[in-house]
């Protein structure tokens, strides 16, 4: 006698939430920033790929990997404002935004933005890169053009004066000594 298996019901149901929560983790999305040493950036995550209503669920921000409580950094509720040292967590529902503050090379790194759901948690991976705070010499121009005038400048370290290097065309443009 063949035995038949008949997947209904309870067993149905934990097959089609396998599938579900493995196309989630492939689609992810991801959100990638790239700022300096000491400025703010707000990190908004929202478009969570899951297939029920998320809008009043508790959301958080968690350090990489994210697979235990001790990686959450910290936590808000719907319609709520939560702060932790430098970060600021806005839960309005539909977007997370996450606030830093006066960044640091340490706030460099994977982080994710998670929503609690029945079953595993959904999340948007959120890739921080921190450079180093831009100097003055970075500021000044390299180069200044006016319609047919064209002199490539160069400054000296640390920015003390800067150096003509070639005129191209018939005016000279306005430069900036330092």
């Amino acid at each position: 006698m063949t035995q038949r298996h008949i997947y209904t019901g309870y067993t149905g149901f934990l097959i089609y939430l396998c599938v579900t929560c493995s196309l989630s983790a492939v689609q992810m999305k991801t959100v990638n920033i790239d700022k300096h040493v000491g400025e703010n950036v707000t990190i908004r995550c929202s478009g969570w790929d899951v297939l029920m209503y998320v809008e009043e669920n508790v959301k958080y921000f968690c350090s990489s990997p994210c697979t235990e409580d001790k990686h959450v950094i910290i936590k808000a509720g719907y319609e709520k404002i939560n702060r932790k040292d430098r970060i600021k967590l806005f839960n309005n529902g539909e977007v997370l935004s996450v606030t830093f503050t006066d960044l640091q090379k340490s706030d460099a790194g994977k982080y994710y933005c998670g929503v609690e759901i029945v079953g595993i948690d959904a999340y948007i991976e959120v890739n921080v890169n921190v450079k180093d705070v831009l100097s003055f010499c970075d500021l000044i121009p390299k180069s200044c053009f006016y319609g047919s005038v064209s002199e490539v400048m160069h400054h000296s370290e640390p920015c003390g004066t800067m150096t003509k290097l070639g005129k191209f065309g018939l005016d000279t443009c306005n430069l900036l000594t330092v």
